[in-house]
């Protein structure tokens, strides 16, 4: 029984690091792609409406990759977690223990301290950040397009 347990114990480990590894990889991929943004915005406003359109281009299509690319970290994220949820569960039953209620109850508790926060989900927060950055994208090939057609009605 001391070796399933073990077992049990290390696949538990296995998956709660591999769920922790998708968090950590979202959060990388986010900043690396706000950085970039940032950057590509910089630059766009020292530009011409021709790169600005192009800039603009980008952030669109760098948001919207950035947005899937959170959802599927949070759909491997819930995997494991998933993963080790059952294995934790197959634990507390082998050693004769249940902490079900325990956790029922600190849930509520958690929601009771923060009602509006509690059932907001985090994975749309992140990529609410990424869809930011494709509206930002949207608005300057608007600017690029406006600032064009001055500059052709004033010529």
């Amino acid at each position: 029984m001391a070796d399933i347990i073990d077992v049990l114990l290390a696949k538990y480990d296995q998956e709660k690091s591999q769920a922790r590894k998708h968090e950590l990889l979202r959060s990388t991929s986010t900043n690396y792609i706000i950085a970039i943004s940032a950057g590509m915005l910089a630059f766009a406003s020292k530009s011409d409406p021709m790169v600005q359109t192009v800039i603009g281009l980008f952030l669109v299509i760098l948001g919207v990759f950035g947005a899937l690319l959170s959802q599927k970290h949070y759909e491997r994220f819930h995997y494991h977690t998933r993963f080790a949820k059952a294995y934790d569960e197959k634990l507390a039953e082998w050693n004769g223990f249940s902490n079900i209620d325990d956790y029922a109850k600190r849930r509520e508790d958690q929601k009771k301290r923060f009602p509006f926060l509690h059932d907001q989900p985090l994975n749309w927060l992140w990529t609410a950040i990424h869809l930011f950055v494709s509206v930002i994208g949207i608005l300057l090939l608007l600017f690029a397009v406006v600032q064009s057609c001055r500059g052709g009605l004033l010529e």
